[in-house]
């Protein structure tokens, strides 16, 4: 009988279909094919994906400003080897930088044009989009953590130059009157106060940048001579260390006193210009023209204490430090070079020399991420740490540039995204504080040959 009813059961099946072949356990055919399909997805999702997917690809850039060449270098300081991929051309004496919060913008101070140039970081190549005029001869830079104001220090004019960042073009806002000779200015973290080193009075300015207009709120001697340069705040903006290059000692700065004081001097080596920090403030990084070094202190100790010391280049200027606090970039201004420092030992050490234009000064970093797929995943990548500061593994990917923005909405929001970088500058000249010469494209004032 069970033969029988196979065999009438095959002759009644039509041809491409599966009627007639119902057995017994047909009915249980649906649930045992889901369950395959099922099985075969989660072999698939296993599968690793490649990494042409992956996202926030990040690149970090160091920015120099050359005084004598009319240029500011880009350094992309995730490749294997630091190395400049483009030169922009901004105005006459180019002395310090600062990049934006959001790393799509760069100021650039051009002490022989009186103006301040605006560079466009995510175009390529990077290019000037702005010129805005400012006071005489202005030196030092700094944007607000919020990104929307630049502070400008104008040199000859004992002024301060106040830029909104959120215009288009950017323009002056603002003009606060300080000391003698403004060098360099530094922000606040929780962008209350700017600090300004005037070199010519040998004080310090602070400046309330909430007030409307900003104005001057307290003047603190770093006891004569000074000379103070290029200053820098503490992380937690507890303290402000300012360098100052007659005694050759950087004074430290209680900023939580009212008014603020000095409560310690370091002494380093004959004429330290600019002061920078590693990210959890363990450090500061110090560089002194005279004796070609960097000094390490450890701000730990009751009384900052200098624990290292490293040679780089002829006269070093400018000096920053990368996001996740593994190297230092050091502009070596009569070398025509920049100095990388690995900071995550002590002493720290050379391990890269990068060719820049002639008589760098300024230097800053700034950081961008792309959500733009990469071929290949992370290329090139240098050896990193935690953003944190503290030394530890991983490599830092390069990603590509894109469009975007001061402080807005990308260009292009569907392609890429900007993160949140550091920008660390300082103005720390070996001139005589003028204006460069013509033999350097400048209108006044010739270099000397130390600070």
């Amino acid at each position: 009988m069970p033969s029988l009813w196979w065999r009438s059961a095959w002759r009644s099946r039509k041809p491409g279909s599966r009627r007639g072949l119902v057995t017994p356990g047909e009915h249980a055919r649906p649930f045992v094919v889901a369950v395959a399909v099922a099985a075969w997805l989660t072999t698939v999702a296993a599968v690793p994906i490649p990494a042409v997917a992956a996202a926030a690809q990040d690149r970090e850039f160091a920015y120099v400003a050359n005084l004598d060449s009319n240029t500011v270098s880009v350094i992309d300081t995730t490749a294997t080897r630091p190395s400049v991929i483009a030169s922009v051309a901004v105005g006459t004496g180019p002395r310090a930088v600062a990049v934006t919060p959001n790393g799509t913008r760069a100021y650039v101070t051009n002490s022989g044009s009186d103006s301040v140039s605006v560079i466009d970081t995510t175009a390529t190549p990077p290019s000037v989009i702005a010129t805005v005029g400012v006071g005489d001869d202005p030196h030092g830079v700094a944007i607000a953590p919020n990104g929307t104001r630049a502070y400008v220090t104008d040199f000859g004019s004992d002024t301060v130059s106040v830029i909104d960042t959120t215009t288009t073009p950017p323009s002056v806002v603002s003009t606060v009157g300080v000391g003698r000779e403004p060098e360099a200015v530094a922000i606040a973290p929780n962008g209350t106060r700017a600090y300004v080193s005037n070199f010519g009075a040998g004080t310090v300015s602070v400046i309330d940048i909430t007030a409307v207009p900003p104005s001057v709120i307290a003047n603190v001697s770093t006891a004569p001579p000074s000379a103070p340069r290029g200053l820098a705040v503490t992380p937690d903006g507890t303290r402000l260390y300012v360098p100052n290059s007659l005694p050759g000692r950087v004074s430290v700065i209680d900023t939580t006193t009212t008014p603020p004081s000095v409560i310690a001097h370091v002494g380093v080596q004959l004429s330290p210009m600019v002061v920078a920090f590693a990210p959890n403030g363990a450090r500061a990084y110090v560089t002194t023209s005279f004796s070609g070094s960097v000094r390490v202190l450890d701000t730990t100790t009751r009384l900052p204490i200098v624990i290292g010391s490293v040679d780089v280049g002829n006269n070093p200027s400018g000096l920053a430090i990368t996001r996740d606090g593994t190297r230092a970039y050091v502009a070596n201004s009569f070398s025509g070079t920049v100095s990388v420092l690995d900071i995550t030992v002590n002493p720290p050490s050379v391990v890269a020399t990068v060719g820049v234009g002639a008589h760098p000064e300024g230097v800053a970093i700034g950081r961008i991420v792309s959500d733009v797929p990469q071929p290949g995943g992370s290329n090139g990548g240098s050896s990193g740490g935690s953003s944190g500061g503290s030394p530890g593994g991983g490599q830092r990917g390069n990603g590509q540039q894109g469009g975007d923005s001061p402080g807005g909405t990308p260009a292009h929001s569907s392609e890429i995204k900007i993160k949140t970088g550091v920008a660390m500058a300082q103005c720390g000249h070996q001139t005589e504080h003028r204006r460069p010469r013509t033999h350097c494209g400048g209108k006044n004032g010739h270099r000397a040959s130390g600070s």
